[in-house]
């Protein structure tokens, strides 16, 4: 599974790639970008990453989808997701979200 993410980072153009549990700069410029998202799943270590009923505790850059939600927490905005993006499922039923 692969996914790429673009938009600004510190207000400049950005994009970073995930795939199957790895984090790729596309060029070098995105590396500090790959360097706060893993800072970022480090610190977020123990403690709930996803969404509802489909969250990580820890690992949080092997999910695809915990991956994508610490990408879009750390980018100044997100312009664009291509390739295998994850999605959340459906919340089962009786659950508010």
């Amino acid at each position: 599974m692969k996914y790429t993410a673009k938009g600004k980072y510190h207000g400049r153009p950005a994009a970073i790639i995930w795939q199957d549990g790895k984090l790729i700069a596309p060029t070098a410029d995105d590396l500090s970008l790959v360097q706060m998202v893993k800072a970022e799943a480090a610190a977020q270590e123990g403690h709930s990453v996803g969404v509802i009923g489909q969250y990580t505790t820890t690992n949080h850059l092997a999910d695809p989808l915990s991956a994508l939600v610490i990408i879009q927490s750390v980018m100044d905005s997100i312009d664009s997701l291509e390739g295998d993006v994850p999605q959340a499922e459906e919340l089962p039923k009786g659950v508010i979200g």
